[in-house]
């Protein structure tokens, strides 16, 4: 979670970090790690909620016809994110993919169980973010499957036939 921009509430802690200085608790965020793009003030710690509570993501349109992204949690996930929305109206809520910001939508109100992302997408951008949290929401052990050697044996019995096959 963030702190949006253009609030006078927050509008000093925006500065202080323009002016390279730093905020306890938050840390500075560019969308993609792109200088040029707006930055976001996200709280720093644990995540308030994962991708692993996504049961589905899909691209829809807004009220007024706009691309947006389609979401909805499981039963644990809709639970949490009510709680969260509710306490965060307002607030940026932080996209983020391997330690970068894809996405950093305002909670306009309480969301329960579905909710849509709106915004001014491009059809790249909401395929790509359709992608990213689709792919927050699987789960990334690894496991070993199967693990074989191959001997010096194998090679040079490879060699004796390739030379063979040539000769005649």
């Amino acid at each position: 979670l963030g702190l949006p921009r253009g609030n006078d509430k927050y509008k000093d802690k925006y500065q202080r970090l323009q002016k390279g200085k730093k905020v306890p608790g938050y840390k500075k965020y560019h969308i993609e790690n792109n200088p040029q793009k707006p930055f976001y003030l996200i709280k720093k710690g644990k995540p308030a909620i994962t991708g692993e509570y996504l049961s589905q993501v899909n691209v829809t349109r807004d009220q007024s016809g706009g691309l947006a992204v389609g979401f909805q949690f499981n039963s644990q996930g809709s639970k949490m994110f009510a709680s969260i929305t509710e306490r965060n109206r307002g607030k940026v809520l932080g996209i983020i993919l391997d330690g970068v910001l894809k996405s950093a939508p305002v909670i306009r109100s309480r969301i329960a169980g579905q909710g849509v992302i709106e915004g001014d997408f491009t059809e790249e951008e909401i395929d790509n973010l359709v992608t990213i949290l689709r792919a927050g929401s699987l789960p990334m052990d690894v496991k070993l499957l199967q693990e074989s050697t191959v001997g010096p044996k194998l090679g040079r019995d490879s060699i004796q036939k390739g030379l063979m096959s040539i000769a005649v």
